[in-house]
C-alpha cells in the first residue's frame, strides 16, 4: 500500500512521535532523530548526526533552506542538507 498524505501528516503531528521546531517563516512538525554513526577505517571517527524528518510540502510551505536556523527548547540547530526521498518525505541533516 503507498502511505497517502494524510498517513505523513499523521507521522510527525502526533504526540508520539512529532514535535514543533520554530524556524524563520513559522512552525514545523517533524520527528527528531540524533543517529550514532561510527566508522572504522585507518581513522576511527564516532559522531552524532541529528536530523528531522518531516513532509516535503510542510518544509516548502516554509520554503526552509540549507543555512536555515531552527530551535526547540532553547536550542538552535541550522540546516546542513535536505534530503527528500522522493515519496513525500524530506530528511534535514541538521548541525548544533
Amino acid at each position: 500500500m503507498i502511505e497517502s498524505d494524510d498517513d505523513r501528516l499523521l507521522y510527525v503531528h502526533t504526540v508520539d512521535f512529532g514535535e514543533s521546531w520554530i524556524a524563520p517563516t513559522g512552525t514545523l512538525k517533524a520527528t527528531f532523530d540524533n543517529d550514532y554513526i561510527e566508522s572504522a577505517g585507518e581513522v576511527d571517527v564516532e559522531t552524532r548526526t541529528p536530523s528531522l524528518l518531516c513532509r516535503e510540502r510542510d518544509a516548502a510551505a516554509l520554503d526552509l533552506k540549507k543555512g536555515d536556523a531552527l530551535a526547540r527548547s532553547g536550542v538552535q540547530y541550522l540546516i546542513r542538507r535536505l534530503e527528500p526521498d522522493g515519496l513525500g518525505m524530506l530528511r534535514l541533516i541538521l548541525e548544533k
